[in-house]
């Protein structure tokens, strides 16, 4: 509802406060000053140097009770210059404060209107986008970032369509959008070959370009994994034939061992046919009696040994027990 100029509340506009200055002054600021000077060059006389303490105490009393007299009378005067306006302050400020709530709710009101008039703005370029972007095959929430750019009236004609010089704007935006896409599917491509060829799986290469890497940089990424397995595979072959040179060659000697333990021969030639003839060296055995005394843990711990380091034995005579 639009006001009148006749209808519009002006009894405010007549109203005046009136303040009349007050006036605070020295009846004779030079004496003051002079009287101030001459107390301050007789007082600074005293010293404990030349004066009894009960003089210096003496001397800070009277300074005491000047400095209380002329604080007494500033503060004085100062009361008397604010009572007015605390006084004044105290009926202005409730007929104001009703004053202010109203200038507040109209603001909140306003505020609410313009938010909604944004929101309605910004929902506008949002379909205007989200248009666009399927007829594009593009994805929807890409222009997201964009909306807030949009929303202020002047982007609006007074009917609240969106401004030809808006347009043009968005259709700026969408169109780099698609650029943007048609460069990552290239790019895209051009990652997920490289893995294939490469036996690389390239989810973890699409994140990082998804991430801000550059395609130079995630191809770089990929040769440089390549690169590492192929280091990688060659150390294991070669550690594999090493392992399998030093298996081979533990075993021959092993067997070389073992021939010469059990091989070990005498050799001899059969004068008739001159063959050469052999027969495994006797290992020479020899027996002995020896009489141990121990108690009868010790003698299973003693048994146990000379079965643990394959020696013959034979118990002639059992244990008996001795004095």
């Amino acid at each position: 509802m639009a006001i009148k100029e006749a209808e519009k509340v002006n009894a405010l506009d007549s109203i005046e406060i009136n303040y009349t200055p007050a006036v605070v002054s020295f009846n004779d600021f030079e004496s003051f000053e002079k009287g101030v000077e001459e107390a301050v060059a007789w007082y600074s006389t005293f010293d404990l140097e030349v004066n009894t303490i009960e003089e210096v105490k003496q001397a800070r009393t009277e300074l005491n009770a000047l400095d209380k007299k002329l604080e007494d009378r500033r503060k004085e005067i100062k009361r008397e210059i604010n009572d007015p306006y605390a006084k004044f302050e105290n009926q202005y400020k409730i007929p104001y404060q009703k004053l202010k709530t109203l200038i507040s709710e109209l603001k909140n009101q306003i505020d609410g209107y313009e938010e909604n008039q944004k929101m309605l703005r910004k929902d506008k370029v949002k379909h205007y986008f989200y248009e666009k972007a399927e007829e594009a095959n593009l994805n929807k929430e890409v222009f997201d970032k964009y909306l807030d750019q949009f929303v202020k009236a002047t982007e609006f004609t007074p009917t609240f369509n969106i401004k030809k010089s808006t347009q043009d704007k968005l259709d700026e935006i969408i169109i780099d959008e698609i650029q943007k896409q048609d460069q990552r599917d290239a790019d895209l491509i051009a990652i997920t070959d490289l893995c294939a060829k490469n036996n690389l799986g390239p989810a973890s290469y699409i994140r990082q370009y998804d991430n801000g890497a550059s395609l130079a940089e995630i191809l770089g990424f990929i040769n440089r994994d390549i690169e590492e397995i192929k280091r990688t595979r060659e150390l294991n072959e070669a550690k594999r034939i090493a392992d399998e040179k030093a298996q081979i060659e533990r075993q021959a000697a092993i067997e070389a061992q073992a021939k010469e333990m059990v091989g070990t021969t005498i050799k001899a030639v059969n004068q008739e046919t001159g063959e050469i003839l052999e027969r495994p060296v006797a290992v020479a055995k020899y027996e002995t009696t020896i009489k141990f005394i121990m108690d009868l843990e010790q003698a299973k711990k003693f048994k146990t040994f000379l079965d643990e380091n394959d020696y013959e034995f034979e118990t002639l005579v059992g244990m008996k027990k001795v004095n």
